[in-house]
C-alpha cells in the first residue's frame, strides 16, 4: 500500500502545471500603444557587405550585434554597439574556414562556433573572428535552437529529417527533440521531444506550427505549435515545469484560399493545405524577469504588433501595441530582438528600392518605469 501510495503522488508531483490566463491581463494600463524610435541602422555598403535574409540575430554581452546571412553563401557578421561592422567571416567553398551552408551558431565567453550543414563540421573562431580550426562532426539540419545552459551544450533538433514519417502522408505529428551535446558535437543524448505537425506529401512536408526558443537561468522557453502554447522546460530536471496559454482570438490568415477557390490542381494535393490562422505567437524574449511575446495581432497594419507580457510562473501581466515610425520599411514577423535594456533590433526592408536592413529602435517610456517590466 506504501509503495502504491509512493508511485501515485510520485506522478502527481512530477505533473507540469498548466496555467490558463484570461484574454486580458492584469494591468490597468494594457492595451496602449507605445512609440519606437529608430536610434541606428545596420546597412550593407552595396559592395563587400551586401545582405540578402539575415537570420538568427544575437546580442552579446557588450551589445554587439551578431548574425548569420544564408542567401547564395553563408556569411557571419558582427556589428558593434554603434553599428560599425567589426568583421565577417565565413567563405564560400569545402575547405578549412570554407562552407556552403551555415545552418546555426553559439557565442560563449571564449569562441564563436559554427556548424556547417555542408559540408558537415563545426567551426571555431575567437571573439575578434580569428579563425581558430575546424573538426567534422555528423550531419545536422533543421537546429532550431543551439545555446549553453550551466555550461552544458542544448540543442533543439527537427526529426523529421530522419524520420520514417516523410514516407507517409497527411497531417503527421514528428518531435522537435532538444539534446544535450558535448563538446566536440559527437555525441548527443535525447532529453525531450517536443511534438511538432507537419503536412507531408510525396516525400516533401510543411511545417503547421511555430517553433520559438528562449532560455532563462536554467529554463527553456519553448513554442511549438500553431496556437498560443508556451512550455516552460526545466533543463536540471528534464522535465516541462509549467505550460501556460491565455485565451486569444486568432487571426485569420491573408494567404488562406476557401476551397471554392483553389485550382484543380491545388485541389489534387500537389501543395500543401493554405493555413487558417497565422500562428497565434510569432517569437518570444526574456526581458529583465519577465516574457515578451510577439504576437499576430494585429494582421492588418504591418507596422504594430501586439506584445503580451507574461512573469517566469506564467501569469499574464500586461500587453501593449509597439508602433514602428512610418519610414515604409516593412518588418518580418518573427525576427526581432528584443534586448533586456528596452530596445527592439527589427531585420526591414524597403518598401521603395527592396534593400534589407536592420534597424534599431527604443521602445518610449521604458526606461522611466512608464513600461513593464
Amino acid at each position: 500500500m506504501l509503495t502504491i501510495y509512493l508511485i501515485v503522488f510520485s506522478l502527481i508531483s512530477s505533473a507540469q502545471e498548466e496555467i490558463k490566463n484570461p484574454d486580458k491581463p492584469i494591468s490597468d494600463r494594457a492595451g496602449r500603444t507605445v512609440m519606437l524610435k529608430e536610434v541606428m541602422r545596420i546597412r550593407d555598403d552595396g559592395e563587400k557587405v551586401i545582405f540578402k535574409q539575415p537570420r538568427q540575430l544575437f546580442l552579446a554581452d557588450d551589445n554587439a550585434i551578431f548574425f548569420l546571412d544564408l542567401i547564395e553563401s553563408s556569411n557571419l557578421y558582427k556589428f558593434s554597439q554603434n553599428g560599425r561592422l567589426d568583421f565577417k567571416i565565413l567563405k564560400k567553398g569545402q575547405g578549412p574556414e570554407e562552407c556552403q551552408w551555415a545552418s546555426n551558431f553559439m557565442i560563449d565567453e571564449e569562441s564563436i562556433r559554427i556548424l556547417a550543414y555542408n559540408p558537415p563540421k563545426l567551426m571555431e573562431y575567437d571573439l575578434d573572428g580569428k579563425f581558430i580550426g575546424e573538426i567534422k562532426i555528423p550531419r545536422i539540419v533543421g537546429l532550431y535552437f543551439l545555446g549553453m545552459i550551466d555550461k552544458k551544450i542544448y540543442g533543439i533538433h527537427d526529426e523529421i529529417h530522419t524520420s520514417d514519417a516523410i514516407h507517409q502522408e497527411g497531417l503527421i505529428e514528428t518531435p522537435f527533440r532538444l539534446y544535450e551535446i558535448s563538446e566536440d558535437f559527437q555525441r548527443w543524448t535525447k532529453i525531450y521531444d517536443f511534438p511538432m505537425k507537419h503536412y507531408i506529401k510525396k516525400g516533401r512536408w510543411s511545417r503547421r506550427g511555430m517553433i520559438a526558443v528562449t532560455k532563462h537561468k536554467h529554463y527553456l522557453f519553448v513554442v511549438h505549435t500553431a496556437e498560443y502554447k508556451i512550455v516552460k522546460f526545466d533543463i536540471r530536471r528534464s522535465q516541462i515545469d509549467k505550460i501556460f496559454t491565455r485565451k486569444y482570438e486568432r487571426q485569420k490568415s491573408q494567404d488562406y484560399i476557401d476551397e471554392e477557390d483553389m485550382s484543380d490542381k491545388e485541389l489534387r494535393g500537389l501543395r500543401p493545405p493554405p493555413f487558417k490562422h497565422d500562428f497565434d505567437i510569432r517569437g518570444i524574449d526574456v526581458v529583465k524577469d519577465s516574457l515578451w511575446v510577439t504576437t499576430s495581432t494585429p494582421r492588418s497594419d504591418n507596422s504594430k504588433k501586439l506584445i503580451d507580457v507574461f512573469d517566469m510562473e506564467g501569469k499574464y501581466i500586461d500587453n501593449f501595441f509597439i508602433q514602428f515610425p512610418s519610414n515604409r520599411k516593412k518588418h518580418f514577423y518573427g525576427d526581432f530582438l528584443i534586448s533586456s535594456d528596452g530596445f527592439i533590433f527589427a531585420i526591414e526592408q524597403d518598401e521603395d528600392d527592396g534593400l534589407v536592413s536592420i534597424g534599431k529602435y527604443q521602445l518610449e517610456n521604458f526606461h522611466n518605469g512608464g513600461l513593464s517590466p
